[in-house]
């Protein structure tokens, strides 16, 4: 059974600091290293597109799994947020982070592209298979 994705911490109550600690606590759960990260990502089904720091993997798991969290940018070494009260937060990352975000926008981990095309349908004249992605 996997971990539930809504943090139990109720973070609308906590001070800014509180909530980039909470943050950190949120990003050091993914993995020691950028494989580890890249894993349990992919568990979670997250994904996100190359050179794009409000759309990678790291932002979207963010904004799915840490309620206050109203929009994430991933810059080179610094996560910049904002919450819902509108409190802006830079938390610089971790290593592994960093290095996560340096391999997927260089094409590293291609199971965590998210898909320009819509959910894939089935071929054109059968009902047997999904289409062919790269």
């Amino acid at each position: 059974m996997t971990a539930p994705r809504v943090t139990p911490v109720n973070v609308a109550d906590l001070h800014p600091a509180e909530v980039a600690d909470h943050i950190g606590e949120v990003l050091a759960a993914l993995g020691e290293t950028p494989d580890a990260i890249a894993a349990r990502l992919a568990e979670l089904g997250e994904n996100g597109y190359r050179d794009a720091a409000d759309r990678c993997p790291i932002a979207n798991y963010l904004i799915h799994t840490v309620s206050l969290v109203r929009s994430v940018a991933v810059l080179d070494r610094v996560i910049d947020l904002y919450t819902w009260t509108d409190i802006n937060i830079g938390l610089a990352t971790t290593d592994p982070v960093a290095d996560f975000v340096f391999l997927f926008d260089g094409g590293r981990y291609p199971q965590l592209d998210a898909s320009a095309l819509a959910t894939p349908l089935a071929d054109p004249g059968t009902t047997i298979r999904k289409e062919d992605r790269p």
